[in-house]
């Protein structure tokens, strides 16, 4: 039967379709509907504004995982580093910050006293310096070959004789390509992965002396020894640190910026809540006749919350899918690195449930509100 039949105005005849939701989810023998029936119906009814607000909420997902992955790259790439070492204790000059971040020097020879004292298995020095190539920034490590910080490779090998040198693949470099370093030229004999920290910055690995001539004038300085083994005390005008010490202070120059990350995270979590909240909270507007309706029936108020925690939840959780799509479709094509953990999916499914529940609440607010003479023709 038309819609024209039912009611005289294009206002009222918009108000068909909500009643039709309600009397689809009604079960049979004209019982009490089941709310969780009525809300999914009710997004059926509005699937256009379901999928615009799935769009919207899922961009703001996808974008705090990217954020999270790049927090995850940041550390774990601190972690890498450190690791590459294999070292239990280094030592820096008195006074340095750490051995990635110190600009204080000390004698290369300390490795060969440290190497005697009882308990050292292995004492290795190494230079840190930094350069630039193809318009990046990239650190520079020299090492000696075959000791503590020799770059793991994963094709060719590493230095072995002075020019020589292994890149992290992030160059772009391959094995057999010559370039420029400083004022000599170079030749990638390996190349390795993973190798990059500080902010990402790719390694460029080279043999400590080529360093030390390169960098400090051909000194026999060191920025740092890594040591294996037991060390208990520090030569005169020395420091030991363990290795979380080492990876506390290369993370302090990233940590102002993982709090503006962890801020802006935030902020997506809130907008996020927002869209979700404003649809079930419009939907409860656009639904009053069908609410008081129910509130006429005797339905309690939880009975109601159960329905919208229905939508929201469908809407959060559906956005939270999405979100994950857009973060593994768009993290190759971000400039830094992003790393996204297992666990980062997890919260987001932790606040996706907490933000449908939330809008449910919202849209509570709204229907409690809602006089049930209101199923009777009388006005809100």
């Amino acid at each position: 039967m038309g819609c024209q039949h039912h009611y005289s105005s294009a206002r009222r005849c918009r108000t068909v379709a909500p009643f039709s939701v309600l009397r689809g989810a009604t079960v049979r023998g004209g019982r009490r509907p089941a709310m969780w029936r009525v809300g999914l119906f009710d997004l059926i009814h509005r699937r256009r504004r379901f999928i615009l607000a799935v769009l919207a909420t899922s961009l703001a997902f996808g974008l705090s995982l990217l954020m999270e992955g790049t927090i995850a790259h940041l550390h774990n790439e601190t972690d890498r580093i450190v690791a590459l070492f294999h070292a239990d204790r280094f030592v820096v000059a008195d006074g340095g910050t750490g051995p990635f971040t110190t600009t204080r020097l000390l004698r290369a020879s300390v490795a060969t006293d440290l190497a005697r004292v009882p308990g050292v298995e292995r004492a290795d020095a190494f230079v840190q310096a930094r350069e630039t190539l193809k318009g990046k920034d990239v650190n520079i490590l020299g090492t000696t070959s075959g000791g503590l910080g020799s770059p793991p490779t994963k094709r060719g090998r590493g230095p072995r004789h002075s020019g020589e040198v292994v890149v992290d693949e992030v160059l772009g470099y391959h094995v057999g390509d010559r370039f420029r370093l400083g004022a000599h030229d170079v030749a990638v004999v390996g190349t390795s992965v993973n190798t990059t920290y500080y902010f990402g910055q790719p390694t460029v690995f080279m043999p400590i002396a080529d360093v030390q001539a390169q960098f400090l004038g051909g000194l026999p300085y060191a920025t740092a020894i890594a040591v294996r083994g037991e060390l208990a005390h520090a030569p005169p005008g020395t420091q030991i640190l363990d290795g979380a010490a080492v990876r506390r202070d290369l993370n302090r120059p990233q940590k102002s910026g993982t709090q503006t990350v962890v801020i802006f995270n935030t902020l997506l979590w809130l907008m996020a809540a927002g869209i979700v909240a404003t649809m079930v909270y419009l939907t409860a507007l656009e639904r009053a006749r069908d609410i008081a309706v129910l509130k006429a029936m005797g339905t309690p108020n939880r009975t109601l919350f159960s329905g919208m925690a229905v939508q929201g939840l469908a809407l959060a959780l559906a956005a939270c899918v999405v979100g994950a799509i857009v973060n593994r479709a768009l993290a190759p094509t971000m400039p830094f690195a992003v790393e996204t953990p297992g666990s980062a999916y997890l919260e987001l499914l932790v606040v996706g449930i907490a933000v449908g529940l939330i809008s449910a609440l919202v849209g509570l607010r709204r229907a409690v509100h809602i006089d049930p003479a209101l199923a009777f023709g009388r006005q809100i």
